[in-house]
């Protein structure tokens, strides 16, 4: 975003060359000035940007502080295409709340949705739709508790998911990921990420797992998302 000139060459070009939609992701910028980002943004759109997603925090500040959800009520209203919003959403309140705040388009959800990837379901039983496929007459989980078993089915099924299209090392790297940012929002996650870490297949870390969540699990609302 230091070289604005640069980045619209990037963008006009890329539209110009995809048969698909070229959306842009960025953050307020290198500084925290807002002109600076609305002209960055109308920027984007005349080059052929089809969508933006502001995730509004400046560079420096990593994932330090809160995102300041007011830009992307400005960028809202400074530009006709979409405008999606990132950024602090760690739950379906969080969601809905960035939406009706901001009138953006869309909510990008990151990490949460490794954590609690049922977050699509809280939203959408929301807004009045029905549940996920093979989950027919039943509520999105409804609080900690809830989660955590609803975590243990996730982490169940992402193990049976990656096994068979992955080598053993390969699953380990891949459930590492799950646990490294989905665990952290259970109470005692650090302690079913070192158990699960050391397990040499998939079938050990299933029965580990199962042995973590025989007893209860909480998961908390929102956790520190900065590593």
């Amino acid at each position: 975003m230091g070289d604005p000139a640069g980045a619209e060459a990037v963008v006009r070009t890329m539209v110009q060359l995809s048969p698909r939609p070229v959306s842009v992701k960025l953050r307020t910028g290198l500084d925290d000035d807002l002109e600076y980002l609305l002209d960055f943004c109308r920027m984007l759109e005349a080059a052929g940007a089809a969508w933006i997603t502001l995730h509004p925090r400046v560079a420096g500040q990593g994932r330090r502080g809160r995102a300041n959800w007011d830009y992307i009520a400005r960028v809202r209203d400074a530009v006709r295409i979409p405008v999606i919003g990132n950024g602090d959403v760690q739950t379906a309140d969080d969601a809905l709340g960035l939406l009706r705040r901001t009138g953006c388009d869309g909510v990008m959800i990151g990490r949460a949705a490794v954590a609690r990837p049922w977050i699509f379901w809280q939203i959408g039983e929301r807004l009045g739709l029905p549940p996920p496929t093979g989950r027919a007459g039943e509520t999105a989980p409804a609080d900690g508790w809830e989660e955590g078993r609803e975590f243990h089915r996730a982490f169940r099924k992402f193990v049976d998911v990656a096994e068979p299209r992955f080598a053993v090392r390969e699953t380990h790297k891949r459930v590492d990921f799950f646990l490294h940012w989905g665990a952290r929002w259970l109470d005692f996650g650090h302690e079913l990420w070192r158990r699960v870490a050391s397990a040499p297949d998939p079938a050990e870390m299933r029965i580990r797992a199962d042995r973590f969540f025989a007893r209860p699990q909480r998961m908390t609302a929102r956790t520190e998302l900065r590593g």
